[in-house]
């Protein structure tokens, strides 16, 4: 986090999101991570052929706007349940306003599960 910052951003690659095998959820969760790791949406599909549904979620005022804020500053994962990577998952980050982005994340595809935050 302390090499990213205006004028100095960290850079994740493109985005895969639309792209096959990707489905509509997995293309939303990227998309949900790269906004919270400050990331701009350089997208990696033909958008010819991206679906009404996915370009609605690309051109989400509020998406963008996070994606877009000022204060530029990375999140984090703030936790993770039984601290295993395919359980459950919450980041966050704090926007310019000083409002926080959090992402909620079940990266288990198999146990579909509640991820409760308290703010």
């Amino acid at each position: 986090q302390r090499f990213h910052r205006p004028g100095a951003w960290a850079f994740m690659d493109m985005l895969e999101a639309g792209n096959p095998p990707l489905s509509f959820s997995e293309s939303k969760t990227q998309l949900a991570l790269w906004a919270v790791m400050a990331q701009p949406f350089h997208l990696g599909n033909d958008v010819r052929n991206t679906t009404a549904e996915l370009l609605a979620v690309f051109n989400n005022a509020e998406l963008v706007s996070a994606v877009q804020d000022p204060l530029g500053q990375m999140g984090a994962r703030v936790s993770m349940s039984a601290g295993e990577l395919d359980g459950q998952q919450v980041w966050a980050r704090t926007l310019s306003d000083n409002s926080r982005l959090i992402v909620l994340l079940n990266a288990d595809p198999t146990n579909p599960a509640d991820v409760c935050v308290a703010l």
